[in-house]
């Protein structure tokens, strides 16, 4: 079956590809802004990442699923860290931070569609996609226990009780 793929030319991998994506306006497009984390593999209080999260003022495709996600860690993360005694910035571009990812389902489809690669029909149910890193609230924090922190808020029950809705964790690393 993969081979059927791997035989197209690259014109035709991308016609498929576009019979199935998104159009520009269907697409998230979440708002970001400065942000400094305290990494979970850090034991320093002061030392402080530099990347981008999710902005408080969230508006089109997904804005609602941006807001549940960052309000879900946005204790975990700063977007100013001035008033912190000693706080140091630090970028470290290919750093890859622990991660929550909201997606909300938007469209439940009941009719099977082809696999662009296998031709294996499946439901291709749409969905918006929102991703936020986050560390440490505190320097004794690790990442299970934030984990665990996040799963028992109220909006993170409420929103994984709609059918197709989840959020998902990767770890940092």
């Amino acid at each position: 079956m993969v081979l059927l793929w791997r035989a197209k030319s690259r014109a035709a991998k991308q016609a498929a590809y576009r019979a199935v994506a998104k159009t520009a306006a269907q697409r998230v497009k979440s708002e970001r802004v400065d942000g400094y984390i305290l990494p979970f593999n850090s034991q320093s209080a002061n030392i402080y990442l530099e990347t981008r999260v999710l902005n408080t003022n969230q508006t089109g495709v997904g804005a609602a699923t941006a807001g549940i996600v960052r309000g879900l860690v946005d204790t975990r993360f700063k977007t100013d860290i001035s008033a912190i005694t000693a706080a140091e910035q630090l970028r470290v571009p290919k750093f890859r931070f622990a991660k929550i990812i909201g997606s909300e389902r938007t469209a439940t489809v009941t009719e099977p569609t082809p696999s662009r690669k296998t031709d294996t029909p499946y439901l291709r149910h749409r969905s918006n996609n929102i991703s936020c890193p986050f560390g440490k609230a505190t320097v004794s924090d690790n990442y299970s226990a934030a984990v665990e922190e996040i799963k028992a808020k109220p909006a993170f029950k409420t929103f994984e009780s709609t059918v197709g809705n989840r959020i998902g964790f990767t770890a940092e690393g």
